[in-house]
């Protein structure tokens, strides 16, 4: 849903980490992979971007082996967290060539759709204990109608609903409406982001260049059937 959005608007485009296909004298031009980025496709596409160049999206699909196991995705998760962390802070340090590179929209997108993906874990943290606190605080109750607690509630309304629907629609682009339900389990995956998010940030502190190497094997399942193509990259 994300990426053809952002590669239909023109603007900074994150790569998925798998299927990307560049041309060699390009990628060769852009000074190649940042060795040093632990989740280097993010950087390389903010420098592709920076670049004026166009990245576009393809409707094939394609499969990956992905952490069916906690410590693996934790590890997995935590590096990714950790090359955003790694990507906002190298592209921020010369922030006004940034803004001459990408224009006032592109910049802007480039800081709200880095900074949502660390911070939305974070506030997370507090979230859960608020609600539990503004229950018991009859000050603070659905009663009452305070506007502290509306609010609230209307931002997690919103912001939990909004990415559900989002992946429920991606779903349903490639045939897979029985995983619709699992989206309600939503607010719990993002609880297990926030933890990676505080590991990752504790690595960027002291081990900025630790790569936590996701096993990859080969799958003992029979080969996924019934994908289908979306219609379009929108």
């Amino acid at each position: 849903m994300l990426l053809p959005a952002f590669a239909r608007w023109g603007t900074v485009m994150p790569l998925g980490g798998t299927s990307n296909h560049f041309r060699l004298e390009t990628l060769r031009r852009l000074g190649g992979w940042d060795a040093y980025n632990v989740t280097e496709d993010a950087d390389l596409g903010v420098r592709l971007a920076r670049r004026n160049l166009r990245t576009a999206t393809s409707v094939s699909v394609t499969l990956e082996e992905a952490p069916v196991r906690f410590k693996p995705w934790l590890g997995q998760r935590t590096r990714w967290m950790k090359g955003w962390m790694q990507t906002f802070v190298v592209h921020n340090r010369r922030a006004r060539r940034l803004y001459a590179d990408l224009g006032p929209a592109g910049f802007a997108m480039f800081q709200v759709t880095i900074l949502s993906m660390l911070l939305a874990p974070i506030l997370h943290l507090g979230m859960f204990p608020m609600l539990v606190w503004m229950q018991f605080d009859q000050s603070n109750s659905f009663d009452s109608w305070n506007p502290w607690w509306l609010a609230c509630l209307l931002v997690l309304v919103l912001g939990h609903g909004t990415a559900m629907v989002v992946n429920m629609v991606g779903l349903a682009r490639i045939g897979r409406n029985r995983f619709w339900a699992q989206q309600l389990l939503l607010p719990l995956y993002w609880l297990l982001i926030t933890w990676a998010t505080l590991l990752a940030l504790r690595e960027f502190l002291f081990r900025p260049f630790h790569w936590f190497k996701t096993p990859h094997l080969a799958s003992k399942r029979r080969r996924l059937g019934g994908f289908r193509r979306p219609a379009a990259a929108e």
